[in-house]
Formats: structure tokens, C-alpha cells, sequence
């Protein structure tokens, strides 16, 4: 990802994913609930609209900048064993 290693393909369809779930957590308390204390937290309230046009409007170098702004620190390996 940090060297633009995805399509415009899969980055559209993360952007339709992101915008349906901001619609269904209209009908989820408990989201409108972390969504408003978020709000009070960044002190900026969004419109869904609002905030599906940020979606809509985020271009593959700013997603590019991003994942090179972040790093691994750990590695986990998980096993079928008890």
C-alpha cells in the first residue's frame, strides 16, 4: 500500500463500503452514540452527506501518504493449537 499497490478498482469500492456503513449506523444507536463522541472529541460535526463527499473526495496519493506515515511494530502468528 504505501507504494500505491492497489487498483482504483479496490480503492473505489473501500470508498462505497465506508459511505454504506456511515448510513447504516444511522440506524445503530450504539454507533450514533461513538459517532457524537467523536464529534465532541475532534470538535467538528459532519452531515452524512458531508462526510461521504470527504469519502468520495480522497485521492490515492493522499492514501499512498498515509500508509507511509505508519509502521509495523509487531508481527503476530496464530495456531490452531490451544
Amino acid at each position: 500500500m504505501q507504494e500505491g499497490n492497489f487498483s482504483e478498482e479496490a480503492m473505489n469500492q473501500t470508498k462505497e463500503m465506508l459511505k454504506n456503513q456511515i448510513l447504516q449506523s444511522e440506524d445503530n444507536s450504539g454507533a450514533l452514540i461513538e459517532r457524537m463522541y467523536i464529534y465532541d472529541v475532534v470538535d467538528k460535526k459532519l452531515s452524512v452527506e458531508e462526510w461521504q463527499n470527504a469519502v468520495d473526495a480522497v485521492k490515492k496519493e493522499e492514501i499512498i501518504a498515509v500508509a507511509n506515515q505508519v509502521h509495523l511494530k509487531a508481527t503476530f502468528f496464530l495456531t490452531g493449537e490451544a
